[in-house]
């Protein structure tokens, strides 16, 4: 291979768009002079586009060899890495500050603005308000920004010229140098609900988000979060853009893993099973990636022709998804079952699910839970902790969690382990793992760098989460 990985690219509906790319992964599967002992599919998160979902692979990739180099003293181990490409860029640091721009206040006074990937929002969670002018539209970035966005919110050129419209009427609108009038938002979070991408995967208790609720339910619990200046109200309306292009990314992440990394997953198991081949499947996904392939490895189980387990290895790392999605009764939903019960329960996995999360991902734990928080405020669930402040037990602490906050809950004593992520000089002792379907990876001590507002959400490339995964594969 001239390449270090291959690249598998599918839209938004799931749809492979070169498939001769699969066939030459398969071709090489099953026909390489080095038989491949080992098969690791990398997934990348919410908001990333080609140049920076490759540069994320490329790290992962040279990791996993540089791993590989240090730990493994087999001769015969030959991974072979594939990489996930998938419409997820929702959010445009730099169309954020041209809108921020255009309403910028007078010099010296605090203004808001955006860093690079994942969750990138607007800004700082907290930013002053600011007074200043009504802002002078510029016609040319307000072009852009409605070029840039079609693909993502309209591929398929369903709405017309009501797109051009409804985009150009959100650019204004986020360009507003004063706070919204309640009309105003109203107007925002319709003409953004027609866009929205309804997640196939959800659990019970997140139908009901900011996407499918009434648009007063919006509003009105708006007003109430900025009580815990989870919004301010000069930029109330470039927050909501972003929370409503996280679900809808959400969504699509549920989508693409369910109608197209599964049918390849299944294509390859099937020609492994008629070439006789053994070959070990590992999948990683980071962020919404990480609900991506746990999609496809649930949705693979209805193919009944193809042999369990499906995967050898399922990482989560930092997920954006619900952390019930793998309680068989969700303690604060009626002992409703998460979505995805039957990856950990229904022999999917032969290892222990891993779930890794940190307490410096900011972004899991404040911003995911924002949307939800938003339509339902009630019946929070308290994990608990020593540091618990006000902002922690309205936004990280409640039933919304997800599991790059918090680890997987909900789940009985006996099917999960709880550990603390390993230096690289440590070697692991898994002991006896029988019985344990999920382990609880808190990598705090390794996933800790990034500021506001994501913390450590993108620290995601770090040696010891690879030491990990490799370890656990060749459990």
């Amino acid at each position: 291979m001239a390449e270090e990985y291959f690249k598998l690219f599918f839209d938004d509906k799931g749809y492979p768009q070169d498939p001769t790319s699969q066939a030459a992964i398969i071709d090489t599967l099953v026909n390489s002079p080095k038989p491949v002992t080992d098969l690791w599919i990398f997934a990348y998160g919410w908001n990333n586009d080609l140049m920076s979902g490759t540069s994320t692979y490329d790290k992962w990739v040279s990791r996993m060899r540089e791993v590989q180099k240090e730990k493994i003293k087999d001769p015969i181990y030959n991974p072979l890495f594939i990489g996930i490409y998938w419409p997820s860029k929702a959010w445009d640091s730099t169309i954020v500050k041209k809108v921020a721009n255009s309403a910028a206040p007078a010099s010296g006074e605090a203004t808001t603005g955006g860093g690079v990937g994942e969750f990138e929002m607007g800004g700082d969670p907290s930013p002053q308000p600011v007074a200043a002018p009504s802002p002078i539209i510029d016609t040319e970035d307000k072009d852009r920004f409605v070029a840039d966005y079609r693909p993502v919110m309209d591929p398929e050129g369903i709405y017309g010229e009501d797109y051009d419209r409804d985009f150009g009427r959100l650019y204004t609108l986020m360009a507003l140098s004063q706070p919204p009038t309640d009309q105003e938002i109203r107007e925002f979070i319709k003409i953004f609900k027609k866009y929205e991408t309804p997640d196939p995967h959800a659990d019970p208790i997140e139908r009901e988000n900011i996407s499918s609720v009434p648009v007063e339910v919006v509003v009105n619990q708006l007003k109430e979060s900025q009580r815990y200046e989870s919004f301010s109200a000069h930029d109330v309306l470039q927050k909501l853009f972003g929370v409503f292009s996280f679900w809808k990314m959400k969504g699509r992440a549920a989508i693409v893993g369910e109608n197209g990394v599964r049918r390849f997953l299944v294509d390859v198991k099937k020609a492994l099973s008629q070439h006789d081949q053994r070959v070990r499947i590992h999948l990683l996904g980071h962020s919404f990636g990480a609900k991506l392939v746990t999609a496809a490895v649930y949705s693979a189980a209805g193919s009944r022709d193809v042999e369990r387990p499906l995967v050898n290895t399922l990482v989560l790392l930092l997920g954006a998804f619900s952390q019930f999605s793998f309680s068989s009764a969700i303690p604060v939903e009626k002992s409703a079952p998460g979505h995805y019960v039957p990856v950990v329960e229904g022999g999917l996995v032969a290892n222990p699910v891993i779930a890794i999360y940190s307490r410096y991902d900011t972004a899991n734990k404040y911003l995911y839970p924002l949307g939800m928080s938003l339509a339902s405020p009630t019946n929070r669930y308290e994990i608990g902790g020593s540091d618990d402040t006000l902002e922690t037990y309205q936004l990280s602490k409640n039933r919304f969690g997800s599991i790059g906050a918090n680890g997987a809950q909900g789940l009985e004593e006996t099917s999960y382990r709880a550990i603390d992520m390993p230096p690289r000089d440590q070697t692991y002792d898994w002991d006896d793992l029988t019985g344990v379907s999920c382990l609880n990876v808190d990598g705090q001590q390794f996933i800790n760098k990034g500021g506001p507002p994501v913390g450590a959400h993108n620290d995601n490339s770090s040696y010891e989460i690879f030491y990990l995964a490799l370890t656990i594969s060749l459990r």
